[in-house]
């Protein structure tokens, strides 16, 4: 099950990778995200109005906040 929590804003949506910018790694660590554990960080959009969905590791999440 994936948890969603309030978007952080420490997450730089400019300087994300494709695979980060899809949600399949950790916006934080850059490793391969679970589907049933990812935290699930919001969708938002980057400067040219594409839409971008992060997600993290709940351990990373937490010590991001």
């Amino acid at each position: 099950m994936s948890v969603t929590v309030k978007p952080l804003p420490c997450v730089a949506i400019s300087e994300l990778t494709d695979e980060q910018r899809r949600g399949a790694t950790c916006v934080y660590c850059g490793v391969t995200v679970r589907t049933g554990s990812a935290v699930d960080l919001g969708e938002r959009r980057d400067a040219d109005n594409v839409r971008v969905f992060p997600r993290a590791h709940p351990e990373c999440a937490e010590a991001a906040q």
